[in-house]
C-alpha cells in the first residue's frame, strides 16, 4: 500500500461508527483507537504504549486478548454487558457486540489483536422492555377467570 492508501484507510477506520482498538507487540500496546472506541470506553485511549484499565480487566477482556494471541482464533461476544468507570465521570453501562480478531505478521505469526465493538445498548434495552411487557400481558391473561368476548 502507498502512503496515500494508508492515510485513506486510517481515515476510514477513524470515522467508522464501530469502536476499534488495535494492539500489537509483546507486551501488547495500543497502536490505534478510533473515537467511537473512546466514546464507548468513556476515555481517551493513548497510543504507543501498554494500557491497562481495571474496569476493562474486570470483564476479562485482557484475558481474551491473550487467548486470541495464543490460539489465533477470533472471539465474538454478542450483547455483552460492560460497566466502564471513566475517571471523573459516572459509570457507563453499555451492551456491546465485541469481536476480537488476531493480527498476523508477515510470517503468519499472531502478534496483535483488533477489538471491534458495536454499541447495541438501545436494542438490548428495547428487547428487554418488550419481553417484560409480554410477560405482564401473559400474567394478566392468566389472572382472568374467564375471557369475555
Amino acid at each position: 500500500m502507498s502512503t496515500n492508501d494508508d492515510d485513506s484507510l486510517r481515515q476510514v477506520l477513524a470515522n467508522m461508527p464501530a469502536g476499534l482498538v488495535i494492539r500489537r507487540g509483546f507486551p501488547q500496546h495500543v497502536i490505534f483507537a478510533n473515537p467511537a472506541a473512546e466514546e464507548m470506553l468513556g476515555r481517551v485511549v493513548p497510543t504507543g504504549r501498554h494500557t491497562h484499565y481495571a474496569d476493562v480487566e474486570a470483564h476479562g477482556i485482557y484475558r481474551l486478548y491473550e487467548q486470541v494471541l495464543a490460539t489465533g482464533e477470533t472471539i465474538h461476544l454478542p450483547s455483552a454487558r460492560f460497566l466502564f468507570e471513566p475517571p471523573g465521570r459516572p459509570p457507563l453501562e453499555r451492551f456491546l457486540d465485541v469481536t476480537i480478531l488476531p493480527i498476523r505478521d508477515a510470517q503468519g505469526k499472531v502478534d496483535g489483536t483488533a477489538a471491534i465493538g458495536v454499541d447495541v445498548s438501545e436494542q438490548v434495552i428495547a428487547r428487554r422492555q418488550a419481553e417484560s411487557m409480554e410477560q405482564r400481558y401473559v400474567e394478566l391473561l392468566r389472572s382472568l377467570d374467564a375471557i369475555v368476548w
